[in-house]
Parts: structure tokens; sequence; C-alpha cells
């Protein structure tokens, strides 16, 4: 020991003694009822020897060691109290005052020597996904009386990529401290580093904890804690388990224990830990960095007075941003850090959430194949539809929309769309691993139709085509098939005297037989009754021939193949102003088209058409005026009066564009005005 603390030891012995003397009046608490009397002499800026004299230390007493003397804090200013009265109790008052001095007093009898304050070694994890190297980790005292921020603040800069900071806090006055994270992250959602900094705060009490963890809960729920203690006189600990509370509410999340944000971890393993990953994912979503940062701050101002969200736009934005995201790839990419274990089951947390903002439930085993629409106003997927497939939602096709899911439980299943695709009126879809596809309509037909007995005539849904059962399965009909047992009658021709008398000496010009070109691929063969080929050169020919026997079939690599048969087109107009429509005597494995000619187009953009039924048997249609319309590519040009004003003649099409199959065989027996067709029993 050298001279000078001899000295200083000599003389606190000495004002020790002294003390003992007179009662004490020094004051343990700036509520102590025995506080000292203040003197009139105000010191000078004693601030380096005693530290400020802040509102939290208004009352207290200090030695300053440099004069041997008692100094009061008291409105901002320490003043020089006078000497305390004896007491032989002082060294007993003195070590009373745990909370303004030292605890222990020597057994010499020298007296206190400075505040007691709190120095700890504080450690944590800043968490969003964890901050990088270089994040920026400060911790400030906040006062106890009024929890503002003092000067009192330590900082570090992290030294890797785990989140993980150290801070050696010393001489704290106050218990209460702000933790403040500020720098970039590994971002949980992307898998990626975070192109923007984020700042995220936490606030503890350190008297009975040594870690402090900073998140966004700990962040959302700063400014509510602050509002309950300051405006509302809670307790801190009281404002703390309210506000964490609170900000999990708003998630629709309940904690499982009566949990501090602080003490939780996104690779924690608890229920607890599971939540606060959910908010951390959901907060975030897949907008871009700079969102979350205002989100949270929005979410933390909007909570801070009544504890409730009540900007329901963010709820929404929220749901909006996770919706539909593979919550596997965030396990993966948090598992590829390499700093957990394992990772808590967060997934339930977030599918609950946006299901629930969008007001379609969870996606379970009972509702596979189930296609629900969001009808929240709010969301900018309002309208959508999604289907639930293995206990997942996912976004339903357009096509979905129209025939409904196509998932496991309803794999190969087929169905018809209404609407078509490529310009088609009909088309038959069947479900396939990749979703609904369009098939060929004799697939179709072939899954559809079921076969009891051989000869049993069926009909396609979509196509129309006519099917003879054999073998149990559908065929296609040859002209075998088609039932021309009975007689029949037309005034245009039928076989016999009663022929309809044109202009033209009484038959109405040569009938042309299809010659195939490039642009139109076709085969065809005409046929007798007997089974032998013939060519049809006039209406006398096919009077003759009794009827004409045709098969088809279509180039499937041509765009638009199609084969027409008829009389020729090079006259003149015909009167058929007395006719209602046109008779046909026929029978068909495949629709086709009755088509009328103009005389006042060469391009026969203005001819019109009527579809016509399949039929096995031999039948007789009538089909008025009113049943033919235009096709879609020739326009408006001319309505159907217009055309058969300049009726010139007729044919008789099949072409896949009027729903003909690919290849078919069909029979005409008679033709003419409509009513001038009948079957002779």
């Amino acid at each position: 020991m050298n001279f000078v603390n001899k000295n200083r030891s000599l003389f606190l012995f000495g004002l020790l003694i002294a003390l003992m003397a007179v009662p004490t009046m020094i004051s343990c608490s700036e509520n102590d009822p025995q506080s000292a009397n203040l003197g009139d002499s105000v010191i000078g800026d004693l601030t380096e020897g005693l530290g400020k004299c802040t509102d939290s230390r208004e009352g207290k007493v200090e030695f300053y060691e440099a004069d041997s003397s008692f100094y009061k804090c008291h409105n901002g200013k320490w003043l020089l109290t006078e000497m305390p009265e004896s007491s032989s109790s002082v060294q007993e008052t003195l070590k009373s005052c745990s909370s303004v001095y030292d605890s222990s007093i020597s057994s010499s009898g020298v007296g206190p020597s400075k505040v007691q304050t709190i120095s700890k070694k504080i450690s944590g994890v800043s968490q969003k996904g964890p901050f990088l190297t270089g994040t920026t980790v400060t911790l400030y005292e906040m006062d106890s009386s009024s929890f503002e921020q003092t000067k009192n603040s330590f900082f570090v800069k992290l030294e890797n990529d785990k989140g993980e900071f150290e801070i050696n806090a010393k001489d704290l006055s106050s218990q209460y401290v702000t933790i403040i994270a500020d720098g970039f992250f590994n971002n949980e959602v992307s898998g990626k580093k975070s192109l923007s900094r984020i700042q995220l705060y936490a606030i503890s009490d350190l008297t009975n904890r040594n870690t402090i963890n900073v998140n966004v809960l700990t962040h959302m729920e700063y400014e509510r804690i602050l509002f309950l203690v300051k405006k509302q006189g809670k307790s801190f600990e009281e404002a703390k388990v309210q506000a964490e509370k609170e900000v999990l509410s708003i998630f629709d999340i309940e904690a499982a224990t009566e949990l501090s944000a602080e003490d939780l971890s996104i690779g924690g393993t608890t229920q607890d830990d599971a939540a606060l990953l959910a908010v951390s994912v959901l907060t975030l979503g897949t907008d871009m960095e700079s969102s979350f940062s205002e989100r949270i701050s929005k979410i933390a101002f909007d909570i801070r007075e009544d504890g409730v969200l009540n900007d329901e736009q963010i709820k929404m934005d929220i749901a909006d941003g996770i919706a539909l995201y593979d919550l596997t790839s965030v396990r993966e990419n948090i598992m590829n850090w390499k700093l957990f274990t394992s990772v808590a089951d967060f997934e339930t947390i977030v599918e609950g959430y946006w299901t629930k903002a969008y007001e379609i439930g969870l996606c379970s085993a009972e509702r596979d194949a189930e296609i629900v629409e969001n009808k929240n106003e709010l969301s900018r997927n309002n309208g959508q539809f999604y289907v639930c497939e293995n206990e997942k939602w996912r976004s339903a096709a357009a096509v979905e929309q129209l025939l409904g899911s196509c998932s496991n439980k309803n794999l190969n299943a087929v169905s018809v769309m209404e609407k078509g695709v490529d310009g088609e009126l009909r088309t038959p879809m069947q479900c396939k691993s990749s979703g609904w596809e369009k098939i060929d309509v004799k697939l179709y037909d072939e899954l559809t139709i079921d076969c009891e007995n051989d000869g049993e005539v069926k009909v396609g849904e979509v196509s129309g085509k006519l099917y003879v059962c054999k073998g149990g399965k559908i065929d296609a009909p040859t002209l075998n098939d088609l039932v021309i047992t009975e007689g029949y009658s037309g005034n245009l021709w039928d076989g016999s005297d009663n022929l309809w008398m044109g202009p033209y000496e009484g038959y109405w010009g040569d009938w042309y037989t299809p010659i195939p070109s490039n642009d139109r691929g076709f085969k065809s063969n005409f046929f007798n009754e007997n089974g032998k080929v013939v060519e049809i050169i006039s209406e006398k020919a096919i009077s003759q021939e009794n009827g004409i026997r045709l098969t088809y079939e279509l180039d499937s690599s041509v765009a638009d193949p199609w084969i027409s048969l008829g009389p020729g087109r090079e006259y003149e107009q015909i009167d058929v102003s007395e006719w209602e429509g046109i008779c046909l005597a026929y029978a068909s494995s495949t629709p086709f088209s009755l088509t009328l000619h103009s005389a006042n187009d060469s391009e026969y953009v203005n001819d019109v058409f009527a579809v016509i039924p399949a039929s096995i048997a031999l039948t007789v249609i009538d089909v008025p005026w009113k049943a033919f319309h235009r096709p879609d590519w020739a326009g408006d040009k001319e309505n159907v009066m217009e055309v058969v004003q300049f009726f010139q003649g007729f044919a008789l099409e099949f072409r896949r564009s009027f729903g003909s199959n690919e290849s078919g065989v069909f029979f005409i027996g008679a033709m003419g005005k409509q009513f001038g067709c009948s079957i002779k029993k």
C-alpha cells in the first residue's frame, strides 16, 4: 500500500468512527422517508466521479472520494449534503443499502465506496434467419423508471454467420435493457443471403437472465411492452406476458407455454420455437426484403395501443406472400446452414394462417380433389381456384375449373370440356399425371361406352359417331352394318319413276365424284348395293345403283381434311322459293353436313350448312331452312334466306371441323324438298 492509500484508509476509518457517533440519515432509496437534508452548496460537474444525476438516481446519496464528501442527486444536479447525524447503527444502515452501495463493508470498518451496479456478460443469437458477419449488436441501458434509453450502451460486431453475439455490459444502474441487431441475414425463404439490411429489437429484464435472443417476435412486441409499462402502469413482467400473447394471436397462434420471446430460436425443437419460425416465414414470405422491414414495423406500431392488428390489408398481404409456397424448401434451406440438428414443425402454422385468410381451410385427406375459390376481396389472389391434393393445396388449372380437379383420386377419369380447345365445340379430356389432357374421340368412346351384346349400336357422346358392339368392344361400322332393308322414295331421285322434274330435263345435272387433292386429304370409294366399286357421275347412275354407298378416310396429317360430293355447281341458280327446306333418306356411321351453295359467291363464303346426325338404319330427315347457319370462318356477310334466294346446289360433306369422324361409311338414297322423302314399308 502506498502513502496515498495509507492516508486514505486512515481518513475513511476516522470518518466511520465519526459517523457512528451520530444518527444516520443516509437514504437507501429515493423513497426512503429518512432522506438526507440538502445543504445550500451546489457543486459543479461531478459526473466523472459520481456519474450523471438522472431521474432514476433522484434522492440517492453518494460518497465522493476526491473530497471525502457526501452528495445527493436532486433535479439533475449533485448537491453537497450536511454531515449525517451520529448513530451507533451506521454500519448496519450502510450494509442495508444494497441498492445504492456495494453489498460488503470491510471488517476494518471502512465504509461504502460506490453505488452497486450490474455487470454481466450477455450472450444470445440474432435471427431472422441468422444475422451475418459484420452485423452490429448494441445493448442500451433503459432507465428503470422512465424506460427511456440512457447513454450507457455497449456494442459488438458479429464475427460469424450464426447470429451469435456476446456483450460485456458493465456498471448498469438498471436491470432493463434494449438490444438492437442491425445487419444482413440469411433468408430462410429464398435460401440466400439478404440484399437488404434490417433492424430487430428486443427488450428484457437482466435480473434473472444472462441470455437474450433477438428475433421478429421480440421486435413486434417491443412498442406494445413500452406502452403497457409507461402508459398503463403495468409491471414489466405483466406487460411482457401480455404483449407476447397479443403478437402471437395475430398469426392465430396460442403459446404452448408461458414463453419469453427472447428465449426462442428458429432452430429450436419446441412448439414455441416452431411458432417463432412460422411467424418469421409469414412476415417475410416471398415478397421483397424491404417489404418485410416495413411490414413488421407497421405491425409493431399498429398493435401498440390496443394489442390488436387492425389493418386487415396487412393480414391479407402476409397470406398472399406465402400462399402455396413450398415450405419444404424453407426447411431444407435452414438445414443447409448446418447450424441446427432439426427444425420444428412450423409448416402447419403457416398453412393454417393463409388458408384461414382465404377462407378455404386446411387441405386434408378427406377433402382430396376438392376445388375451392379464394373469395377474399382484399387478396391479390381473389377469384383464384385451388385443388386439394395429397393434403396440400395447389392452384387449379383453368380446365379444372370447368371439369373439376385432376388428381390421384380420379386419375384416368374422362370428361368433356364443353367450350373446347383449338376452336372445337366439345373436347374429350382425360385426367393424367400431368393434368387434364385432350384425347382422341375414339379413345373417349372406348372408355365411356359399355358393350353387353354383339350387334348393339352405340352412339359416341362427343362425336355422335355410331359403333357396333363386337366381342364386347365397340367397332366402327362397315357398309354391311348399315341397315338398308326397306325401300325409300324421294322427289329428286329414288330409283323409280318418281323423279323430281326440274328445269334440266328431269335430273339435276352431273353428280361429281370427289377427287383427292393435297389440301383436302382423303380416300374414298363408291359402291353399289352388291359391293362393287362404281363411278357415280350422274343422277341416273345413282338411280340405277339404288343409291350411293360410300366409304371414306380423312388424312390426319392435313390441317382440315374433308370430302364433298353432290351435284355439280356449274348451273344457273335454281328457284326453290316455294321450298321450306330439304329432305334426305340416308344412313351414316358419322355426322356430316348438308351444305347449300350460293350462286352469288364464288369463294364459298356465303355457303350455309346444317349438321346431320349419324344413323345406322335408313332414316328420313327434313332439314328446314332455319336449321342452316354460316360457318365461323365465313363471317357475317349474308343470312340464310339470301343464300336460298340464290340457291345453286348442295353438297354432302364429311369434314372434321363440322363434327365428322376420321373415317366412316355412308348411304344416300333420296333427296329433295322438305317433306318430299319417305321410307316404303
